[in-house]
């Protein structure tokens, strides 16, 4: 599976040291160029800079540059989606206008953003019955993990709880779990999400219910004990 980045989860993941959890988790990651290049430079830490820089270095992310799409023949294409993002989403939101460009250019399911405003485009692409692109934010990325095996139910707790403590408006890990079963298993918005994950899971072989109630369990024990 192949996924674009949006810069919010790129420094998230990498400032709470779990830049690996995405790696693994996508066969090959795209970032358009704007999003390193200017976003990343300008509000990414030192450290985060030198790891996606030696990362990039590395082969596990693919930088698609303007002169890349021109040479494969499709920059009026993003072009195209650039300008039809533009008239959807605030112009504070170019990072993303850009990576949902890319992800509809290159035919990329996944585009993983902590941009989960309402209204904006994690929001917008998630109750978009037509959309083309599936908008995942961390916490969806480590239940995805969690679901494979890849990750304890501890350990997906404790990774929330690194990226949570770095936001600025910090989450319900509760409400987040809630948000995930009722968007890909109790009440999906759309048929596209609805059959996607379920076949995700039929190919993987995982019993969601048990392992959704494998983590509900762990999360009153850890409650429990924080209580004692």
């Amino acid at each position: 599976m192949k996924a674009t980045l949006d810069t919010n989860v790129i420094i998230h993941l990498y400032d709470a040291g779990l830049e690996e959890v995405l790696h693994s988790s996508f066969d090959k990651i795209y970032v358009y160029e704007y999003i390193i290049e200017t976003e990343l430079m300008n509000h990414g830490s030192v450290e985060t800079k030198n790891a996606v820089r030696q990362d990039i270095a590395d082969g596990k992310i693919v930088v698609i540059k303007k002169k890349d799409l021109l040479e494969i023949g499709m920059g009026s294409v993003f072009e195209d989606h650039v300008r039809e993002n533009r008239t959807i989403y605030e112009p504070g939101d170019l990072g993303e206008i850009y990576a949902i460009a890319l992800a509809k250019t290159l035919g990329l399911m996944i585009l993983v953003t902590d941009d989960i405003k309402e209204y904006g485009p994690h929001y917008s692409l998630m109750h978009d019955v037509y959309a083309e692109v599936i908008p995942i934010a961390f916490y969806e990325l480590f239940f995805f993990n969690f679901l494979e095996g890849k990750i304890t139910a501890s350990e997906f707790i404790s990774y929330f709880e690194k990226v949570n403590s770095l936001l600025n408006i910090p989450m319900s890990l509760e409400k987040c779990v809630y948000k995930f079963d009722t968007r890909f298993w109790y009440d999906p918005i759309s048929d596209r999400e609805k059959h996607w994950f379920s076949d995700w899971c039929s190919e993987i072989g995982v019993n969601y219910e048990k392992k959704y109630d494998e983590l509900w369990d762990a999360m009153e024990e850890q409650q429990s004990k924080s209580d004692i």
